[in-house]
């Protein structure tokens, strides 16, 4: 930080000489105009991928607000049409993403633990959490195992008990909890839906609703893994 400042500090004295010259002899030599150029794209090397990653950041929250309002909507449409959830049998994340498959546009549906084999990812990669340690080895890997699907954005979303996971942008970067990762709770009884407040030790997401938090409190940071963001982007910018 400190040599951005020494570089800023140069830059503005070669503008002030530059003035001086010109008031002179109305022209800048040739050094001058190299050094300052020199030091613009010092300046821009150091700030465009800061800049980068906010703007990605902006469209992922962007596409998580998108996916989160689309959720709520088929949940409404699911009510509407008294599908019923069979929310005790083993298999209800699969029952479940196959009756959301009929309200929202999502590609191949794979059972708990299959999805390379059942074809919704050509392989597996880890997820890291916010602090950017490995949180799981995959999608469906989430808790006991996930059942997923494609979303029609490239995206993907699974299913693991009451918690959606949604990776906004699939396999692009950053694969990150808080970042591109997002989760809600959703109470299959009551057709509801929660974004994720934190996390509940040993468990998962957490909404502090439907499943209370042992840790996070809807602001985002890496102390519950950074699904607290999941909240916090719902209501305020990155």
């Amino acid at each position: 930080m400190i040599d951005i400042y020494n570089k800023i500090k140069i830059f503005i004295a070669i503008c002030l000489k530059m003035q001086t010259h010109s008031h002179q002899k109305f022209a800048f030599t040739l050094a001058e105009v190299l050094i300052t150029l020199g030091i613009i794209g010092v300046i821009a090397a150091m700030t465009m991928p800061g800049l980068v990653l906010k703007i990605r950041q902006q469209q992922n929250v962007t596409a998580w607000k998108k996916i989160y309002s689309e959720l709520a909507q088929a949940l409404k449409s699911m009510e509407a049409d008294n599908i019923a959830l069979s929310v005790s049998q083993p298999d209800r994340e699969y029952e479940y993403v196959t009756l959301l498959s009929r309200y929202m546009k999502l590609g191949q549906v794979c059972h708990a633990n299959r999805g390379v084999e059942e074809g919704c990812f050509p392989k597996r990669s880890p997820i890291y959490a916010l602090d950017g340690r490995v949180k799981v080895l995959g999608w469906d890997r989430f808790g006991g195992g996930a059942t997923c699907a494609s979303l029609s954005n490239g995206g993907i979303i699974c299913f693991d008990s009451y918690i959606v996971i949604v990776d906004v942008n699939g396999y692009a970067p950053l694969n990150k909890v808080g970042a591109d990762i997002f989760a809600a709770l959703v109470d299959f009884e009551n057709y509801s839906i929660n974004p994720a407040k934190g996390c509940r030790t040993m468990w998962g997401a957490a909404d502090d609703v439907l499943i209370k938090t042992t840790v996070g409190d809807g602001t985002c940071n890496d102390s519950d893994y950074g699904w607290g963001c999941s909240y916090y982007y719902l209501h305020n910018k990155p």
